[in-house]
């Protein structure tokens, strides 16, 4: 031990003593690297023998003509006048000009004066010289060969600030004599006379411009370092608050980042606040100087508790901001005394953090060393720093300051090792606490296992003796039957919340997520939970939309529902529980509203932690959790992509628990299901490529099957196809769509509800777009049989289902069942369709032969124009087959124009235009669908209104469908009219308006809708689908 304590004892002093021959040495070189330069000799510098370009910059040092109280301008000198007013010669640089030897005369702090050099024999010619100043009182001027070029502050402005910033003025100089000329005041410091502090120095353009180059350089480097550290920390105490420590170096780094931008060149100060008044910078300088001192104090305090005193660190800090807050008000008036001890006090504190550290090595603290290291390095930087500002020291200016960077290496260094060693006890700690939960575990999924035979057995049992029992035993002991199956009931639920829970801690609960249609999941929780709302005034209501799915595991859905709407009922007295929902964005928000006793604010997150029941809470009318249930829900809301929260609660009005998940884009879907592993088929057959499942050969239906699973299309298609169908199949819903374009006439189609990225669900829809459930009949085969499964497939189109595994004659018997009602419903659809047009066109006859006969009385050739146009149109009619119910659109198009041309011929009173785009003329529709409406618009329309009128016919394509608007500026129709339409009883309207109704409504994909304003026209506004 005494061994170790020594070589630690010397590795200290090791430390120090690298530090201040550091710090020596790099004195010594500066020293050594300092030039021999001219000195300036009763206000003259003779620069013969100093060469700008092997010697750079001169400092104008030595004696300066000294004018006191007297600021004069380069004109005064050369009238001679100076000569009545004899030059002091005194030396620059001084700390003050109080100081000065002056022959008869005084200087005061307060006051102004005159600076005048003469520098003669300057050796370069036809060059750019600048001048450097620094360490000036403002307001003052600087004047070249009888020329301003530079100044700071306002000489009328008594309020002017006290120190100047640093600046750089370029000018060309004379052969023989250059004068300089300096105009100095001081009307603000009082305890600190005015003058010339530091050396003005004297070079050419580049050399001056790149002193201060290397200056603002070494600035932004340390203000860069101490910044990014700074905020670097700030950040992790934002993280990790209890941690002072950390609050403390940050604002240590800080406030050393606000110094160097202050100190120095102070050029990031006056880039972010450049008008920023001197005295507000000089108080900020000497603040945060002290501010960081005292910060690095704390910081160590915080980080080495039980090393350092805490009264002696407050009585530090106590001294620290009584000379800070001295300062602060009283700067103008601060003696240098109290500088310089403030400048003491601050290596005190530097000291003393060294100290510390010192200890915490020998007491094997961890990092120690890298804080002494680092708080060496940063020692060294201000004292090199403060020694240099005093000696001058020029060459330390133009280093790049590596201290900061040690600072950041070593901290870095700190930080990784704390993390490591946090770390590597975190892991150690968490082993431990896994092996004892995973005793606890085991434990409880054992116990929970063991019991739940018994108690099955004690629900089985009750039930029976309740069943039996009725009428047979007492009352009370029939109620006490009840009571102990209720009780067994909850027990067993509480069983099955210890095993999830097991399960869920050990990654073991796998959920089967599908889409969900969460209204009937919501409505039959709440018909399982009826019989606890039994002798109490509750309103049980589910108001969830029936279209909202979601992606969940059903099952683990309704176990989420059941926890939440039971924990209601249980704190509810009366009045309701009411579950609904809400889509926004991409997911579904699902509430459970109750009007009973509500949850404490502090209450309302706990009420889903592990084990968290308020049995003490809920004896005074709190709320009470299930213990394990919402935590459950909760862990089940979480793997399933949801959130679950209390939306809203008030004590003694209720309570409104919210979840969400995600929405889903189609109805439901499920794992495939091999259905047919009884089915005995061919090995050869199994083995078949995919691409020979087709059987399309001349017969006379042709059966469409969609599945993923080619097993299932290969049993079916080895089955069907000795009962002499076609047979095409389609691995996904895209290939069936594209098949179903190929083939015309598909008679039925066999839809597996679940398969990858479309389901048979949302095919069933697309198909249901352009095909009515009676020209193509769907037939669902499906693993889903519960009553709402069944019931989503009807809704979406489908003719009937199956399930999975079907027995082959089940399967059989239900295609030919369907088949057999399409061939009877499309012989009915024709021989009715054929009746309706065979009413339609005679219609039209007489109207037109009507228009023909009352011309022939008289105007003959009129009567013969109009008879060509009716054989015209005849021939158009009677050139297609009778029996068609569709036509192109373009032969619709033109059987409108030769009805026009007929009325134009007879009434010439009003205009038609028809446009129809290009590319929609060989679509079909139905028969005579159009033609009506524009006769209407017409005959009722037109010839009832006084003037002329219009007419207008446009068909265009609009979202997938034929658009076709028939306008007029008509009488228009009223509002009875209108209504009578939309319930398909039109008085006197004709049998051609009723029966495109009709026609019109047969179709899937189809819409009629009227607009009309009395007097004013008429709209009508026809879609179709692009495919019949």
């Amino acid at each position: 031990m005494r061994w170790n304590m020594k070589i630690k004892l010397i590795t200290i002093l090791f430390l120090i003593l690298l530090t201040f021959a550091i710090l020596v040495a790099m004195f010594l070189f500066a020293s050594h690297k300092k030039k021999e330069t001219p000195i300036a000799e009763k206000g003259l510098l003779d620069l013969s023998q100093w060469d700008f370009n092997e010697q750079g910059k001169v400092p104008l040092d030595g004696e300066w003509e000294f004018y006191p109280n007297l600021v004069l301008e380069p004109v005064d000198f050369v009238k001679s006048q100076h000569n009545e007013k004899k030059p002091q010669m005194v030396s620059v640089p001084d700390i003050s000009w109080a100081k000065y030897d002056l022959v008869d005369h005084s200087m005061n702090a307060l006051g102004k004066a005159t600076f005048r050099l003469k520098i003669i024999n300057i050796n370069e010619e036809n060059q750019i010289f600048g001048i450097r100043t620094s360490g000036i009182f403002r307001p003052n001027k600087l004047f070249v060969n009888g020329e301003l070029i530079g100044s700071s502050g306002d000489s009328n402005d008594y309020s002017s600030s006290i120190e100047s910033e640093s600046y750089n003025r370029y000018f060309t100089i004379k052969t023989g004599m250059n004068e300089i000329i300096l105009q100095v005041a001081n009307y603000n410091f009082p305890i600190i006379a005015g003058g010339l502090f530091t050396s003005q120095y004297f070079g050419t353009q580049q050399q001056i411009s790149q002193s201060r180059d290397l200056s603002v350089m070494n600035d932004w480097i340390a203000i860069s370092i101490f910044l990014i550290m700074g905020l670097y920390f700030f950040g992790l105490y934002s993280q990790r608050k209890k941690d002072n420590s950390l609050l403390y170096f940050s604002i240590y780094c800080l406030t050393n980042a606000a110094f160097n931008a202050l100190h120095g060149e102070g050029v990031a100060w006056h880039m972010v606040f450049p008008n920023t008044p001197d005295w507000v910078m000089l108080r900020f300088l000497f603040g945060s100087s002290m501010v960081s001192s005292l910060s690095l104090i704390l910081y160590i305090h915080t980080a080495f508790k039980h090393l350092s005193s805490k009264k002696f660190m407050w009585f530090l800090v106590a001294i620290g901001f009584t000379i800070m807050l001295y300062e602060l008000l009283f700067l103008q008036y601060t003696p240098l005394w109290v500088i310089s001890i403030t400048t003491f006090f601050r290596l005190f504190l530097m000291l003393y953090a060294l100290y510390v550290m010192i200890l915490a090595f020998f007491n094997k603290t961890e990092g120690s060393v890298y804080l002494i290291v680092g708080v060496l390095a940063m020692s060294l930087h201000m004292i090199k720093t403060s020694i240099a500002k005093f000696i001058r020291v020029d060459s330390f200016f133009t280093q790049i300051p590596f201290e900061p960077f040690v600072l950041l290496l070593m901290f870095a260094l700190l930080m990784s090792l704390r993390f490591s060693n946090a770390f590597k006890r975190n892991e150690q700690l968490s082993q431990e606490l896994l092996k004892v939960d995973q005793v606890k575990d085991e434990f409880l999924a054992k116990t929970s296992h063991e019991l739940k035979t018994p108690l099955h057995g004690i629900m089985n049992i009750s039930s029976f003796l309740i069943d039996e029992g009725k009428g047979k035993i007492p009352k009370e002991y029939n109620e006490s039957l009840s009571l102990i199956h209720d009780s067994s009931i909850k027990l067993s639920n509480l069983v099955n919340d210890l095993i999830d829970v097991t399960c869920l801690k050990n990654g073991e609960l796998r959920l089967y997520t599908n889409t969900v249609d969460i209204k009937v999941t919501a409505q039959i929780v709440c018909d399982v939970l009826t019989f606890e709302t039994e002798g109490k005034p509750i309103q049980l209501m589910n108001n969830i939309n029936e279209s909202r799915f979601v992606v969940a595991d059903e099952n683990r859905l309704r176990q989420i529902l059941y926890n939440l709407i039971d924990n209601a009922i249980k704190h509810t007295e009366n009045g309701k529980i009411t579950v609904s929902s809400k889509k926004v964005d991409d997911k579904v928000y699902v509430y459970i509203e109750d009007t009973g006793i509500g949850i404490p604010e502090d209450k309302q997150e706990k009420i889903f932690g592990y084990f968290e029941q308020l049995d003490k809470l809920s004896h005074q009318g709190e709320y009470q959790s299930m213990g394990l249930g919402l935590y459950i829900s909760r862990q089940l809301i979480d793997k399933m992509k949801g959130e679950i929260w209390v939306d809203w609660s008030e004590v003694g009005k209720g309570t409104r628990i919210a979840f969400t998940l995600p929405k889903a884009e189609y109805s439901r879907q499920k794992a495939s299901d091999d259905s047919y592993k009884e089915s005995h088929i061919p090995i050869d057959f199994i083995n078949m490529p995919e691409h020979d499942f087709d059987r399309v050969r001349e017969h006379d239906k042709t059966i469409l099957i969609v599945d993923d699973e080619s097993i299932n299309i290969k049993v079916l298609v080895h089955f069907l196809s000795r009962y002499g169908y076609n047979l095409i199949t389609a691995f996904s819903a895209k290939e069936a769509l594209s098949k179903m374009g190929k083939y015309n006439k598909i008679d039925l189609a066999i839809l597996d509800v679940m398969m990858p990225i479309m389901s048979g669900i949302d095919l069933c829809r697309v198909i249901r777009k352009t095909h009515s459930m009676s020209e193509l009949p769907i037939l669902f085969a499906t693993v889903m049989d519960r009553p709402e499964d069944i019931e989503l497939c009807f809704n979406v189109g489908g003719n009937d289902y199956i399930t999975k595994p079907f027995d082959t004659n089940t399967i059989l018997a239900r295609i030919q069942t369907l088949l057999s009602m399409k061939t009877s419903m499309e012989e009915s659809f024709h021989h009715e369709m054929a009746f309706l047009q065979a009413q339609i066109k005679p219609h039209f006859l007489y109207n037109a032969m009507s228009n023909i006969i009352s011309y022939c009385y008289t105007d003959g050739q009129k009567a013969a124009y109009l008879l060509n146009k009716l054989s015209q149109y005849l021939r158009m009619i009677y050139s297609s087959d009778q029996t068609s119910m569709f036509v192109p659109l373009h032969k619709e198009v033109d059987l409108i124009k030769a009805y026009v041309e007929i009325e134009k011929a007879r009434f010439d009173q009003f205009n038609f235009s028809c446009y129809m785009e290009e590319s929609l003329k060989n679509y079909v529709v139905p028969s005579l669908c159009i033609q009506p409406f524009v006769e209407n618009a017409i005959r009722h329309g037109l010839f009832e209104k006084e003037g002329e009128g219009y007419v207008s016919l446009t068909i265009y394509e609009k979202n997938e469908r034929i658009e076709v608007v028939i306008e007029d500026n008509g009488v228009g129709m009223s509002e009875d009219i209108l209504e009578q339409f939309a319930q398909g009883e039109i008085d006197n309207a004709g049998i051609g308006m009723t029966n495109i109704k009709k026609r019109l409504e047969s179709i899937s994909g189809s819409f009629i809708d009227i607009n009309s304003v009395k007097d004013e026209g008429s709209k009508v506004t026809l879609r179709l689908p692009k495919a019949m």
